[in-house]
């Protein structure tokens, strides 16, 4: 039997727990699945749910590797959530959209993974905003920050699970991934996600601006944070208002013109993947301060061994003058002026002091000598 929908197999996909037969409900495919495993097999074909798969891979090997602190944890949570989600979400479709669902007319009027999987959803989606406080709390503690919070998390992050539950109620209830409304409601979505990503990398910025003007930053580090992660930051706000943007007008005639709602799907995979690019960036801002802090110590090293030639040189230099002037010297039995003259050494010979004192043909004193003794006293064995 050819297994096109929907006129194959004589099915009324308007009829309820028929919906998912629909391709206008961007459930089932248009060539049904085999069976169960041949359905999640091919579901690695969908960009979505690979990419989805790959970061929570990646992520979980970066983790495990280099992974410390609040930051990192947020990272590899939010990676396990989204593949939870995707992974509940696409296990469900390959399960319902085989041939035999189709062949047996087996209606679907409450599908209960769809409801379960906007937990993961939820916790998912909304680490970007929570990675972002985690940010701006490194640069400030105050009163601003905690104003933020509180209009982040007291306010949009329960409009965020509300507006999310609703979807997944949709979805559970019709047995489809979308529908009009389903769209018109993760427009609203996005938009909260957008609209608190633009409060944080606003208030990101300020808060390093203020930050900069207090301590004068010129490390490569700081060059790192300004070119790398504000792109980023950008990015990830960009992304999400065209997203929501795009979920919005493409159930409206704009201008007379329909909107496809294919355009939204590049920056749904965008959004699929921030996880894995924000990992990346946080694995790069590490590298940085370890390839910063790396030629810290090697250039210390330097100057310490450097120092330590230098001092060597004129430990060496000096005791090598000692010697040469004592072995110059020692060998007098007694005062002699004019050798001291022959070897080109000059003599201070004060008339009522008892000592006299030497220097080289650089004026630089060298030692002094009692009158009463033989022997040369260096300058190095003379306490003053």
């Amino acid at each position: 039997m050819d297994p096109y929908l929907p006129n194959s197999y004589g099915l009324n996909v308007s009829a309820p727990g028929l919906f998912r037969f629909n391709s206008l409900n961007d459930t089932c495919p248009g060539i049904l699945y085999e069976n169960f495993i041949d359905g999640i097999f091919k579901k690695f074909q969908d960009s979505f749910f690979f990419i989805t798969f790959l970061q929570f891979v990646i992520v979980t090997l970066m983790y495990s590797v280099i992974g410390k602190g609040r930051y990192w944890k947020i990272l590899f949570y939010s990676a396990i959530f989204n593949m939870f989600a995707s992974l509940t979400e696409n296990v469900t479709v390959a399960y319902i959209c085989t041939e035999a669902e189709a062949k047996a007319k087996r209606e679907r009027n409450l599908v209960v993974p769809f409801l379960f999987a906007e937990v993961g959803w939820i916790i998912g989606e909304f680490s970007i905003p929570f990675l972002n406080l985690t940010k701006m709390g490194a640069f400030s503690k105050g009163r601003a920050n905690k104003i933020i919070n509180w209009i982040i998390l007291g306010f949009f992050f329960p409009l965020f699970i509300l507006f999310r539950f609703y979807i997944g109620y949709a979805r559970m209830v019709n047995g489809v991934l979308q529908s009009m409304d389903i769209r018109l409601t993760l427009a609203f979505v996005y938009a909260f996600l957008a609209v608190t990503d633009l409060i944080c990398t606003i208030s990101i910025l300020i808060f390093v601006r203020n930050n900069n003007k207090r301590f004068i930053q010129t490390s490569s580090v700081n060059h790192y944070i300004k070119h790398s992660s504000y792109t980023i930051l950008l990015l990830v706000d960009a992304a999400s208002v065209l997203l929501a943007f795009f979920n919005a007008i493409s159930q409206y005639h704009v201008f007379g013109i329909k909107i496809p709602e294919s355009f939204a799907n590049p920056f749904q995979c965008l959004k699929c993947g921030f996880i894995l690019i924000l990992s990346v960036d946080a694995l790069l801002f590490k590298y940085g301060i370890t390839t910063s802090s790396t030629n810290s110590k090697y250039s210390s090293s330097n100057y310490k061994s450097s120092n330590s030639f230098n001092k060597s040189r004129t430990n060496y230099s000096t005791n090598a003058t000692y010697a040469n002037y004592t072995s110059s010297y020692n060998d007098l039995s007694s005062y002699n002026q004019n050798s001291f003259y022959n070897k080109g050494l000059k003599v201070n010979d004060s008339k009522s002091s008892n000592i006299m004192y030497f220097y080289d043909n650089g004026e630089r004193f060298i030692g002094l000598q009692n009158k009463d003794y033989s022997n040369l006293i260096p300058k190095n064995n003379i306490n003053y």
